[in-house]
């Protein structure tokens, strides 16, 4: 049987909100603790009744918000499903960003992939 070493932890995050109608509306995963890295997999997300103008995932962190996905044409009450793949620094985190939405809607995100204590690799 293959076990991932010690320094790893497989994630599966998700996150949901109703809408308010603003803008733009956010679910926020958590903030990558120090010495610590996420690598993302995979991004999933859905919009249960109105579809917004579109949905970002982005890297917030160190003052600035960086686009990593972007989807432009959404249906509503569809799950969208994407390799997403991004490395994550420590201190920053990832935002689903629903740009559009209407009030009342259900927001749903999430993302699976790895943690990793970045003090525990090395270089070959």
């Amino acid at each position: 049987m293959f076990a991932l070493p010690e320094f790893y932890q497989v994630l599966l995050l998700w996150g949901e909100l109703v809408s308010a109608g603003g803008t733009n509306e956010e679910i926020l995963f958590p903030i990558v603790p120090a010495k610590h890295l996420l690598l993302v997999t995979r991004g999933m997300f859905r919009e249960d009744t109105n579809a917004p103008t579109y949905v970002q995932f982005l890297v917030r962190g160190r003052g600035k918000d960086i686009a990593v996905f972007e989807q432009r044409t959404v249906t509503a009450g569809v799950m969208y499903n994407d390799g997403l793949f991004v490395l994550i620094p420590e201190n920053c985190q990832l935002v689903a960003r629903f740009n559009g939405s209407t009030a009342a809607n259900l927001l749903w995100a999430a993302i699976n992939g790895y943690e990793v204590m970045a003090s525990k690799i090395t270089n070959p």
